[in-house]
């Protein structure tokens, strides 16, 4: 008899443990993605106060887009080896060098597709 009350018990409180257990798996991967999310919103906050800062954004233009301020005297290093500064790089082709520079093409695609 107490065996078959032991036995009924553990059904019956079986379902809400599994459930818990769950609920508990649950709740720490939705506390793990508010981590991650909080972690990439630290990281943005970050980033917009460095793109508020004029110094930053300097370095960034001189850097990444090799712009210069007035006045700046600008030095191309020119590799010893090759024989002509000038020439087209692998791949292309002598005509693609002397032609158009990329803006003025860019201009042109831009004509045309407009229809005029």
């Amino acid at each position: 008899m107490l065996g078959a009350l032991v036995c009924s018990l553990v059904l019956l409180l079986a379902y809400p443990i599994t459930e818990y257990v769950d609920q508990q798996q649950h709740i720490d991967e939705l506390e793990q993605q508010v981590a991650e999310k909080q972690q990439a919103v630290d990281d943005l906050t970050a980033q917009q106060k460095q793109l508020e800062d004029p110094a930053y954004v300097e370095q960034q233009a001189r850097s990444r887009l090799k712009y210069v301020m007035p006045g700046d005297t600008v030095y191309i290093v020119v590799d010893e080896g090759a024989d002509d500064p000038q020439a087209p790089a692998a791949g292309q082709s002598g005509d693609a060098a002397d032609s158009e520079s990329w803006y003025d093409t860019l201009a042109e695609s831009v004509e045309a597709a407009d229809g005029g």
